[in-house]
């Protein structure tokens, strides 16, 4: 598969299960900082979201809430939707597995963390950027 993509992030707000076609799926809102500062000195910040569909959906209701630090895997999709007659485009991940990394825990009773490896670089300026 050539569109994969994960993705480290924290869901941002409450969000509900769906039911469309006896097909359950959830939208979840997300945000995933940069690995880098802007100018101001602070870390930017990507907001979309993920959408999940069947068991996954079930899963993702049942146990993310704003704040839980989730890994989600997936492929890209576009969307696009019009407030007020002006036109909006959007990403969104759909996700073939998704892992809560705040609270997961394997069989052996240990929990997964996702933490930073402390050789890479925290912050650069723009003209540390190849292009």
């Amino acid at each position: 598969m050539l569109n994969k993509f994960i993705i480290n992030c924290i869901v941002t707000k409450p969000f509900e299960i769906k039911d469309s076609n006896d097909i359950k799926y959830v939208r979840i809102p997300v945000e995933s900082a940069r690995d880098y500062k802007s100018k101001n000195g602070k870390y930017l910040k990507d907001y979309m979201y993920i959408t999940a569909f069947g068991k996954n959906a079930t899963s993702a209701f049942e146990n993310f809430k704003p704040g839980s630090s989730i890994i989600a895997e997936g492929y890209i999709t576009t969307s696009s939707f019009t407030k007020d007659n002006v036109k909006y485009n959007t990403l969104q991940l759909v996700a073939s597995h998704i892992h809560d990394t705040s609270t997961a825990s394997t069989d052996t009773g240990r929990t997964n963390k996702v933490g930073s490896d402390s050789n890479i670089q925290q912050s650069f300026d723009d003209d540390d950027l190849p292009f």
